[in-house]
């Protein structure tokens, strides 16, 4: 799998990604892969600033990972998107039965909101879908309510995220990863 993995970064970033510490999903050999990639380099420097600290890094992880795992069994097993959002970036993906379908990574301004249905509908396109897909997960701490989506087409549903109360819902996106750990290791 790892060869795989590379092979294909490599294909698709060139030769840096020859020397780029690689994580993947499990999966069985015909289903979808998602991998993750950090430079080896990076990932020494936050290990050398974390060494010989009370705190103890645990693990370094894509927000995409953070946000879907905090959502999981809501999203297990389901065919949704799931879109998650963090100041400016979107990741929108498209889960069937539970399996990664597709995942986009896009920028977003104040307006993502209002832009979503016209960025799914994007995506779906691209990726010439054989269902139709009309339930949207959407993962955006500091977010209360989804204000600015129309109803219509799409059934949107807000994802709780249960967040640590000494942080506000505002700052929390700065703080999931390590929330998300202190939940599952506490």
């Amino acid at each position: 799998t790892e060869a795989y993995c590379r092979h294909r970064l490599v294909t698709m970033f060139g030769d840096q990604a020859s020397q780029w510490n690689l994580r993947w999903s499990p999966t069985d050999h015909q289903g979808p892969l998602v991998v993750s990639a950090i430079e080896n380099e990076w990932l020494r420097e936050i290990q050398t600033i974390f060494s010989g600290r009370l705190q103890r890094l645990r693990s370094v992880q894509p927000y995409l990972m953070t946000a879907f795992n905090a959502h999981y069994k809501a999203l297990a097993r389901r065919s949704c998107w799931f879109v998650a959002y963090e100041p400016g970036r979107l990741a929108i993906c498209l889960l069937h039965n539970g399996q990664w379908k597709t995942i986009a990574n896009r920028r977003a301004d104040d307006s993502w909101q209002d832009r979503l249905p016209s960025l799914l509908d994007h995506e779906s396109q691209l990726i010439a879908m054989d269902e139709e897909c009309r339930e949207v997960m959407v993962h955006a701490p500091g977010i209360r309510k989804l204000t600015d989506v129309e109803a219509g087409y799409y059934n949107f549903r807000l994802l709780e995220f249960a967040s640590d109360p000494a942080i506000s819902q505002a700052d929390s996106s700065h703080y999931l990863m390590a929330l998300d750990d202190m939940r599952h290791h506490a």
